[in-house]
């Protein structure tokens, strides 16, 4: 029953924010409250780390033969590092909201953020495929009706649309997945998966991943990019890695396996590059999700789906203090350096467990693929955090101690999880691969810093990268961003849309009344003919 106090606590807060600001609108009490709420469910979820594992089922769907399994909740070591995660992203984006006030303050966001967690609770802890499903559809209405509230256009409005579309057939998957645990006459949950429906489990989560479509749209003249924007895209997210965590031992068949690793190790390794040559890490977020989200993959190909945990962590709390360190000073740049560390796989570090998923076992050519990704995703992110940002001491003194607080609490409750997070979580890693990633990493940094940044000129700019990685990187943007897809679907709906309207005009047109009864003298003719057949 604990389990459920943060999420309906979390619920009941945004609405209440929401409410609060409409009738008495201020901007220090409403941010007050939202900070005192993120406090006290983070602090929760961590006295929660000693009570686990917890489950509680719903509600108790009627009949049983058609609902074999009713919507539930469990609080094990696979979900409790998301909902943590999730907590601790949501606090700290509160706490450094103050320092985004040139993007405007917006309680309507914070009531958004605070609300997206709580579903995002409800997502991470799904104790079966009904219950995640259900939260996915919640996840993708509130995006979608966020997004076409923010659209622009005509052409925005439709790539939302079709981007919902793409997230409703991960769903279809998933619910082909236990339509065939049923038909092997066993019932499908998120602890015990039949190697069958793995491989759809697998395709779901690559589908809530992102990578079809690659983004949404986000209004880049609303305070959501930063802090909401970060929010949603991380939470949804995050419903689809848990998902990745449970599919433990070998889940697709042998003969698929190369194949499949093959396509994802590429995938992982564009995304990577991508992330490294964006415009900026707003631009380049799809890309870091995708990039980390590739890495978990790989993982669990390998069967080694607890490392998934470590990318998927990565993913959230690393891309948070990339997309929420927007103001700088010299000492605070500490913190974006230990989570560039954290990313290397040393020894007891949180992604030590995910170069095990990796690198464990004999060599193949995919892996180096899968290191140069993680030194592409480490460059980009040391690109953008050491990016000139706002000035922190020119800003009120409690901002200047909220704001660096919140920061603080990214990396080390990074490396708290690394510790007590997840099984397996705490390990020496593999250590040719963590000395190759630092070794490659730094020089790239150091070739960056001397050379690119020295000569004025900017990474995406230079020549010799443009000539590298333009012509590709465009062919298959354009082929992943799904344009084309956005382009068909709308030329297929304009031309039925003309069909059926000049149907309509002949019927409703002066010789409607013939035309109807030749098309019923035609039914009639039909009909007598199967008759008498």
């Amino acid at each position: 029953m604990l389990i459920l106090i943060p999420i309906v606590f979390l619920l009941v807060a945004a609405v209440a924010i929401l409410i609060l600001n409409w009738l008495r609108p201020n901007y220090g009490l409403t941010w007050f409250i939202s900070v005192g709420v993120s406090l006290v469910v983070w602090m929760g979820l961590i006295y929660l780390r000693i009570r686990l594992i917890q489950s509680i089922q719903l509600a108790k769907w009627l009949p049983v033969d058609l609902f074999s399994t009713s919507p539930s909740l469990i609080l094990d070591r696979y979900s409790w590092p998301y909902a943590m995660g999730i907590s601790t992203l949501l606090l700290v984006t509160i706490l450094t909201a103050a320092a985004r006030s040139r993007f405007q303050l917006s309680p309507v966001a914070w009531a958004g953020s605070v609300g997206m967690t709580g579903i995002g609770l409800l997502a991470v802890c799904a104790g079966n495929p009904l219950t995640l499903v259900m939260t996915w559809v919640a996840i993708d209405l509130i995006e979608l009706l966020l997004v076409l509230n923010t659209a622009r256009d005509d052409q925005m409005t439709r790539r939302a649309v079709v981007a919902f579309a793409a997230r409703l057939v991960s769903i279809y998957v998933i619910l082909a997945a236990v339509m065939v645990s049923r038909s092997q006459g066993s019932i499908l949950n998120l602890t015990t998966v039949d190697p069958k429906a793995g491989i759809f489990l697998i395709v779901g989560a690559g589908l809530r991943l992102g990578v079809l479509p690659l983004h949404l749209p986000f209004s880049a003249d609303l305070p959501m990019r930063r802090g909401l924007g970060t929010m949603l895209r991380s939470i949804s997210s995050v419903s689809g890695l848990v998902l990745l965590s449970r599919l433990q031992g070998a889940i697709i068949p042998a003969e698929w396996a190369p194949f499949l690793i093959t396509l994802s190790a590429i995938a992982t390794l564009y995304a990577s590059v991508m992330w490294m040559l964006a415009a900026d890490d707003l631009a380049g977020r799809p890309y870091w999700v995708i990039g980390m989200a590739g890495l978990a993959i790989l993982c669990v190909f390998q069967g080694a789906a607890t490392g998934s945990i470590a990318w998927g962590l990565m993913m959230l709390l690393g891309g948070g203090m990339s997309f929420l360190f927007t103001a700088r000073t010299k000492p605070l740049f500490a913190l974006p350096v230990l989570t560039l560390v954290l990313m290397t796989g040393l020894p007891f570090t949180p992604t030590a467990n995910g170069f095990e998923g990796l690198f464990s076992g004999s060599f193949a050519a995919w892996k180096i693929m899968a290191i140069l990704a993680i030194v592409f995703l480490g460059l980009g992110f040391w690109r953008y955090v050491t990016h000139k940002g706002d000035p922190l001491a020119g800003m009120e003194r409690w901002v200047q101690v909220t704001y660096p607080l919140g920061l603080f609490l990214l990396p080390i409750i990074q490396i708290t999880l690394g510790f007590f997070g997840w099984p397996g979580s705490r390990t020496i890693g593999i250590w040719w691969a963590s000395t190759l990633v630092i070794v490659l990493l730094g020089t790239s940094i150091v070739y960056f810093e001397l050379v690119i940044r020295k000569s004025g000129v900017e990474i995406q700019e230079r020549r010799q990268w443009v000539n590298i990685f333009q012509r590709p990187a465009r062919f298959l943007a354009a082929f992943f961003s799904l344009d084309w897809l956005y382009r068909l679907v709308g030329y297929t709906f304009d031309t039925v849309g003309g069909f059926l309207g000049r149907l309509a005009f002949v019927l409703e047109g002066d010789g409607g009344v013939l035309w109807t009864l030749l098309l019923l003298a035609l039914l009639l003719s039909l009909l007598q003919k199967g008759i008498g057949g």
